[in-house]
């Protein structure tokens, strides 16, 4: 993405979810990321508790599947973001982020 085009995708992405703390282009998206999932978390996830059975998932409460959930969510969201918008996401993710 040409560089001349951040400012008006942020503007966007903010009017639909939610201001962000600051920071550069990659900051403003992962933010982003984060707020795009809380406000779906409550559809996703009843739905990932009905799939649960015979998975590690099986085990944990449902407060523990909501923290796994919204960070695997939130880290996978950003970094597609962040693939789309040309910026190298490897550099700001580790292979742990998208496992549990």
């Amino acid at each position: 993405m040409d560089k001349r085009y951040e400012q008006p995708v942020m503007e966007r992405l903010a009017d639909r979810f939610g201001d962000t703390e600051g920071g550069d282009f990659a900051t403003f998206l992962i933010q982003t990321a984060e707020n795009a999932v809380e406000d779906n978390l409550p559809d996703y996830l009843s739905q990932l508790k009905g799939c649960t059975k015979d998975s590690f998932l099986e085990e944990l409460d449902d407060y523990n599947i909501e923290v796994i959930y919204k960070r695997l969510a939130a880290n996978s969201v950003a970094y597609m973001l962040l693939s789309r918008c040309g910026l190298d996401a490897d550099g700001y993710f580790e292979r742990e982020d998208f496992a549990e």
